[in-house]
């Protein structure tokens, strides 16, 4: 993963579009 500071609106968006499963496989 790229900086955190650079995905963190990236996370943030997708967290918001109930993808927080598919980020938290990633981190």
């Amino acid at each position: 993963m790229l900086k955190y500071s650079k995905n963190h609106q990236l996370w943030l968006f997708s967290y918001c579009l109930g993808k927080e499963s598919m980020w938290k496989d990633i981190w």
